[in-house]
């Protein structure tokens, strides 16, 4: 599909792609049209450095907008490993974003073992990129180096990540239960400062096979 050009935004986070998986992507994105797929999750798949830096060089010349390499948040529960960047594989990076005009306009690193040395090799090479890049960075990286590279890349807005969809609150318009809302008792109401607010439903959607949608009218209980 990727190398067809069939999608333009692909989410496939959390499925234990490991190196094979990131490489045949990787050689899916070098066949792929220019700009076609614009968007690409690949959060917590266990891709090791030199896989990670093939496929964030193939999103780069297949004309990606957003990559996604981060971690996400049911990560523990799952069982899934995190992507990792070392310095060899943060330097290639480094190379093929600095080495041509591309649209891949942020690129999230979080939680892939980066430090300041492997920052600092993004660092060296931005200010003489033809096209800007907003790195979102994790923790273990110095502030000084995190604010010069956000100030080389000021004018692009933060990301908007999607890893997931909620079926269920996409459908009733309901957001899950605060974690720091107080256990309900029988009889009790919680107030509606612990209440989770209902948001309107965001498009179409078709209701649970389970929700009863026609057929006779159930009669009145007595």
């Amino acid at each position: 599909m990727v190398a067809g050009g069939a999608v333009g935004e692909l989410y496939v986070s959390a499925a234990r792609l490991g190196d094979t998986g990131a490489l045949v992507l990787a050689d899916a994105l070098e066949r792929a049209p220019y700009g076609r797929l614009a968007r690409l999750s690949v959060a917590s798949n266990g891709i090791g450095p030199r896989a990670t830096a093939r496929l964030v060089t193939a999103a780069t010349a297949a004309g990606v907008t957003l990559l996604d390499l981060g971690r996400v948040k049911a990560a523990g529960v799952l069982g899934a490993a995190d992507n990792r960047v070392d310095l060899a594989a943060a330097d290639t990076i480094a190379q093929a974003l600095a080495g041509a005009q591309h649209r891949l306009a942020h690129l999230v690193l979080t939680h892939t073992g980066m430090r300041s040395r492997e920052a600092h090799r993004l660092l060296d090479t931005a200010p003489q990129a033809v096209t800007a890049t907003r790195f979102v960075l994790g923790r273990g990286i110095a502030a000084s180096v995190k604010r010069r590279l956000d100030a080389l890349s000021a004018h692009i807005p933060p990301p908007v990540v999607r890893r997931t969809w909620r079926p269920y609150a996409a459908c009733t318009g309901r957001r899950p239960r605060r974690s720091s809302a107080p256990p309900r008792r029988p009889g009790h109401y919680a107030p509606a400062s612990v209440r989770p607010p209902r948001v309107p439903p965001s498009g179409p959607c078709v209701p649970p096979a389970s929700r009863r949608t026609s057929g006779p009218p159930r009669p009145a209980r007595s």
